[in-house]
């Protein structure tokens, strides 16, 4: 049941996500950082696209009333997660490429991601392209004449897929091939390929191709380590406080913790409690208002006990 009133939307969509690979099987037991990481990931890209589709970029006390994510069911096998996004008094964005505004999220997310992963695919390849946005386009269209490859692409697309980047690409880290094949997001509303979009090794390497810049100077920053690998030195980390503007509290990043620091013994004290360390951070080339990365290079273990 849904509602169009002057103040708003009101109403919910159905969305499936699919985790599969080696280590999500039912039989052997779920990967539990890796569930845990690619669902609080989808969460962040829906609720990105939620805010994107309107022109915004900050999820407010506000949004949490106006814009719920559920977990409302689950399938044995490669994890398969059903959500219900529920909206209350929204107003729907005025888009001219989606042709359900009740389906908003689905339609901006699916467009994104194929207008992202083109660009990408042509900037692999080292094709040179223009983008070109036409009113009354739906879908993203591909065009090869003697001037180039043209994208093209509805009006009002670009800004809104630019803003879901850094959250696409952040979703594909979670695949490895080891534990996470796929991610595979699907609209319940749509029955065929066009229903679904599916992430894989390909979009992780595509996805975070860009060259990166390290930040010289060493920032401050407090947070808690939400997933980890204690192999590789990386994960992912919730920020609390950050002394730099471009690191945002509230938001998730990837992390690598310095070798030197020999965190294979502090992770138990690290892992889920709010602490301080010492960072710098690297960024897109591309993109260089969006930070990709934070390298915690110190810590000062007295600082831990005064936030216990």
């Amino acid at each position: 049941m849904s509602n169009q009133q002057s103040e708003g939307y009101t109403g919910s969509t159905k969305l499936s996500v699919r985790v599969a690979g080696p280590e999500m099987e039912h039989s052997n037991g779920y990967d539990l950082d890796s569930v845990i990481g690619s669902l609080r990931d989808t969460q962040t890209l829906l609720r990105k696209t939620y805010l994107a589709a309107q022109g915004r970029s900050r999820f407010t006390e506000k949004d949490y009333d106006s814009f719920q994510i559920k977990l409302v069911d689950w399938q044995s096998g490669s994890l398969l997660s059903d959500l219900t996004l529920n909206f209350q008094n929204v107003i729907i964005p005025v888009l001219p490429f989606i042709s359900d505004n009740r389906e908003f999220i689905w339609e901006a997310l699916k467009s994104s991601y194929t207008f992202i992963k083109a660009k990408l695919s042509l900037n692999a390849k080292g094709e040179k392209y223009t983008v070109r946005q036409e009113a009354g386009e739906h879908g993203v269209n591909i065009v090869n004449n003697e001037g180039g490859t043209v994208i093209v692409v509805p009006t009002g697309l670009q800004n809104v897929a630019e803003a879901l980047q850094p959250s696409i690409a952040q979703l594909t880290q979670n695949i490895d091939t080891k534990r996470v094949a796929r991610v595979e997001i699907r609209s319940e509303s749509l029955n065929d390929d066009n229903g679904k979009i599916v992430f894989d090794d390909d979009d992780r390497r595509l996805f975070n191709s860009e060259s990166t810049l390290t930040s010289d100077d060493v920032f401050s920053i407090s947070g808690k380590i939400t997933s980890s690998n204690f192999d590789t030195n990386k994960g992912k980390i919730e920020i609390t406080s950050s002394s730099v503007e471009m690191i945002k509290p509230g938001e998730t990043y990837r992390i690598v913790i310095s070798p030197e620091l020999h965190a294979e013994d502090k992770w138990l004290e690290m892992f889920l409690q709010d602490r301080p360390y010492y960072c710098k951070y690297s960024v897109s080339v591309q993109n260089p208002n969006h930070v990709i990365e934070i390298q915690i290079v110190d810590w000062d273990e007295s600082e831990w006990d005064e936030v216990s």
